[in-house]
């Protein structure tokens, strides 16, 4: 079914998927639409210049949670200062223990970390031709697509 995917971080991606497939079918699957709608893969690649990855969105969501637990303990009273310590805390740990269950949530919504935005941009500029060393010119959509996720992955 080809349906438009607008997941939470505003990242709209025209591709057939079921909810079973696994990452690397759902990459197949976008790869061979991009490839048979070349004129769709620039707007694509500014998307994914612009997606926020899980992990800027940690980052991120701690600086401010940590800074508003300053900022209430200045104005109103020093307990507030637990708040940034906890953050703190909690930013600490997730550097620590990459399969957090933080993860899977934000996951869940959409987000995706930023390796593999950068993959999903390698790929499809090699599908734009940007990587001529890859030999994949005068192919079919689908050997493209297939040649390209032997590179690159």
């Amino acid at each position: 079914m080809l349906e438009t995917n607008v997941t939470s971080n505003g990242i709209d991606t025209p591709h057939t998927f079921e909810s079973e497939d696994s990452d690397s079918q759902k990459i197949n699957r976008r790869l061979l639409y991009y490839a048979n709608h070349p004129q769709f893969i620039e707007h694509r690649i500014g998307q994914l210049d612009r997606e926020t990855s899980v992990e800027q969105l940690i980052d991120k969501s701690a600086a401010s949670l940590s800074l508003g637990g300053i900022l209430l303990a200045l104005l109103s009273n020093r307990r507030w200062l637990i708040f940034s310590v906890l953050t703190s805390l909690l930013f600490f740990l997730k550097s620590q223990v990459r399969d957090a269950g933080l993860l899977d949530l934000l996951r869940e919504q959409g987000y995706r970390t930023k390796d593999e935005i950068a993959l999903e941009k390698q790929m499809l500029q090699a599908l734009r031709g940007d990587f001529d060393t890859i030999g994949i010119a005068n192919q079919t959509p689908e050997e493209r697509v297939s040649q390209i996720v032997r590179s690159l992955t």
